[in-house]
């Protein structure tokens, strides 16, 4: 199944309010199964963490991290990942094994 984005408003507060979330010293990670045929996936970054460039760069990070992790799950599912203060000096190899495990209880 193919990941698309998630880029409406209305669509993440509702994955906020109805979904589970699995929650990290780095990122939460909220998840709600949907009935599309696909997976949808969104990435926040509060202006709490930093500037543009600060916030810029945790998404960029936290994209690679999903993209190396490429979980495979059986039923269609919107995800939203979280990023938290200690995302912008977390270690990259904690944090893809931290995704990692979260993703496989989801699965």
């Amino acid at each position: 199944m193919e990941w698309k984005k998630l880029n409406v408003n209305r669509d993440f507060q509702r994955v906020y309010s109805r979904g589970k979330s699995r929650v990290t010293g780095y990122f939460v990670i909220y998840y709600l199964p949907q009935k599309l045929g696909y997976h949808r996936i969104g990435f926040t970054v509060s202006r709490k963490i930093g500037g543009a460039v600060v916030r810029n760069r945790v998404r960029r990070r936290l994209k690679e991290l999903f993209r190396l992790v490429n979980p495979k799950l059986s039923r269609s599912v919107d995800v939203v990942i979280v990023a938290r203060r200690r995302a912008k000096e977390a270690d990259f190899a904690l944090m893809k094994s931290l995704m990692k495990s979260i993703f496989h209880e989801i699965a």
